[in-house]
């Protein structure tokens, strides 16, 4: 608590600081608010005097300070009378500290070639673990093989570490089976051998994780988990971007804007994971997806069991962000020649090309050794209606002149080239292949609209230009899509007010500005669980998780968690549930 600023008079510096010490020993809490009170008053005072420095008598200045100082005495000493202070309650039992491993993907790749090795069936598990385990004898294995178990080959990924859970990736190369092997898995079930990826397989997290020496001699035999496997995608696709995984998401007029521009500028697929959404947006997200252009993956929650010391998602940075992005870019590795990574309100555009595979195979000329490619961001925003009773269809129909842009500004996006790149953060990464370093590409080849503005009429001062314009007429009213007649339906649906937007980014400030006060503290992990979101009653279509777990045997420390499914489910209380107290 400071009272004063620091003044050239000793006298109220050591007064200061007097009463500042006075205050940290007080722990009763109707103590403190009447310390407060009275400080405050106090403080009101001293300002005065420190004012009034030249006008009046020092030695009067100096008697009213001593004078002060007794009243503070005093106070002191009558305040555990009047306010006696209570014993602190006992503490609380300390709950057992428990090791979790979530294993939320694992994708397959037949005969890939893509991770250092030729002709391999390769697995890649995206796990989440604790910061300090690091599983040197991570053991993979497949049924129906001769083949024996193999070590993985493990990374662990932390950009900022401030979190106490990261991200690991595996990857697990198995010879390509033989022909022995392919009749063996096509016995019995009547399994065909293209249908390889639907066999089991395991893994085994090896002894390392066990808490201790002595239990660390008793593990003999592997505790074999089995894991979920999903085929990476093999249609060859130019351009591919990975929106961040959304929640509470109700800004419908940012999914029209991006998707109608996309499909414009030659996006082969936009690739969404939702966490959550207003249900009457959802439906709209859903009616892209029939189209074709966008596919929809579920945002997975991670499981929280009281017998956890700790709540997870408070220890995984921007709420799961990078480790479904991740989960994106590992599904697409091999099947797209670019991938971006675009938060929904980034808008991707190019003006000097038709298209954005043009524009990246001009860069790519320009830059053949190039991992991947900076593109930087102008600020960005959408002219909000003069009345807010205005119809949706309005904005549909006019978005073109409703998007305005201001000045560059440098905050850079990522577009990957995806063989190259193992892991990433959200505008930078270090772990690419090749010693050529990254690019920067000019306006002249595409940039980044950042609409993250909502710009009143009267405020458009600065904003004065509309890129989207340039586009022709297959924008808004050109649409096939948006004119259809079930889609303005849903479109007459949309939430005419924000229940969440204001919350969020206020809160994305606090988290990024973290921590912003006289005292210097560690900074927390980067969640959006640090803040209080509102309750809203409105209908929202949520994600459900469910995992296997089991307990790494002979200790009950160790819990791995496997990602089963995860659900689409509706909630009429809002997007966000109670917080779990421990």
């Amino acid at each position: 608590m400071q009272i004063l600023n620091v003044t050239d008079d000793w006298v109220v510096e050591v007064f200061r600081r007097l009463i500042e010490t006075t205050y940290r020993m007080i722990t009763h809490e109707k103590m403190q608010r009447f310390y407060t009170d009275f400080l405050h008053w106090l403080r009101f005072g001293l300002r005065w005097l420190n004012a009034k420095n030249s006008v009046l008598n020092k030695k009067f200045k100096f008697s009213t300070l001593i004078g002060t100082f007794f009243c503070v005495y005093i106070v002191q000493q009558l305040l555990p009378i009047i306010f006696p202070i209570r014993p602190p309650p006992p503490p609380a039992p300390v709950k057992p500290i428990t090791r979790d491993v979530i294993i939320y993907a694992t994708f397959s790749y037949k005969n890939s070639t893509s991770f250092g090795v030729s002709s391999h069936d390769t697995f890649v598990l995206l796990m989440i673990a604790d910061r300090s385990d690091n599983f040197p004898f991570m053991r993979c294995a497949r049924e129906k093989t001769e083949s024996d178990p193999i070590l993985a080959q493990v990374e662990h990924y932390d950009y900022t570490g401030l979190c106490n859970l990261i991200m690991f990736i595996a990857v697990c190369n198995f010879p390509s089976p033989s022909a022995a092997d392919e009749r063996r898995r096509a016995d019995g079930a009547g399994e065909r051998s293209d249908q390889w990826q639907e066999e089991r397989v395991l893994l085994d997290l090896g002894p390392q994780v066990l808490a201790n020496e002595q239990l660390r001699q008793q593990y003999v035999d592997p505790n074999y988990h089995e894991l979920v496997i999903r085929k990476a995608d093999q249609t060859p696709r130019n351009f591919l971007i990975c929106v961040s995984r959304i929640f509470a998401f109700e800004k419908w007029q940012l999914l029209i804007t991006a998707m109608e521009v996309y499909k414009s500028l030659g996006v082969d697929l936009v690739v969404l994971h939702i966490v959550s959404a207003l249900s009457a947006v959802f439906n709209l997200i859903k009616a892209y997806e029939a189209e074709g252009r966008l596919a929809v993956r579920m945002g997975f929650k991670l499981p929280i069991l009281k017998a956890m010391n700790f709540d997870p998602e408070l220890q995984i940075e921007y709420s799961g962000q990078l480790a479904m992005a991740h989960e994106c870019f590992y599904e697409f590795r091999e099947s797209a020649k670019f991938i971006s990574l675009l938060d929904l309100d980034d808008l991707l555009v190019t003006t000097q090309f038709t298209s954005f595979g043009d524009a990246l195979n001009a860069a790519l000329l320009q830059h053949p050794r190039a991992p991947f490619f900076y593109i930087n961001k102008l600020e960005s925003g959408i002219l909000l209606p003069r009345h807010k009773k205005q119809s949706s269809r309005n904005f549909v129909h006019n978005f073109r002149e409703l998007i305005f842009t201001k000045k560059l500004y440098n905050s850079e996006k990522l577009v990957l080239r995806p063989p190259l790149i193992d892991a990433f953060w959200v505008h930078l990464t270090r772990h690419y292949k090749g010693k050529d370093k990254p690019v920067q590409l000019s306006t002249d080849y595409m940039t980044i609209l950042h609409l993250s503005k909502d710009i009143q009429a009267n405020a458009t001062k600065g904003y004065n230009d509309k890129l989207l314009t340039n586009f022709g007429g297959q924008l808004g009213n050109g649409s096939a899509f948006l004119n259809d007649t079930k889609i303005m339906k849903l479109i007459d649906h949309m939430p005419k007010r924000l229940y969440y937007f204001g919350a969020i980014r206020h809160c994305s400030r606090f988290i990024n500005n973290y921590p912003n006060g006289i005292f210097t503290v560690p900074s927390p992990c980067l969640s959006y669980k640090l803040c209080d979101l509102p309750k809203a009653k409105v209908e929202c279509t949520v994600t459900k998780s469910k995992y296997y777990r089991s307990t790494i045997m002979p200790t009950q420390v160790y819990r791995v968690h496997v990602l089963k499914r995860t659900l689409f489910v509706k909630r009429k209380g809002g997007c966000f549930a109670r917080k779990l107290r421990f």
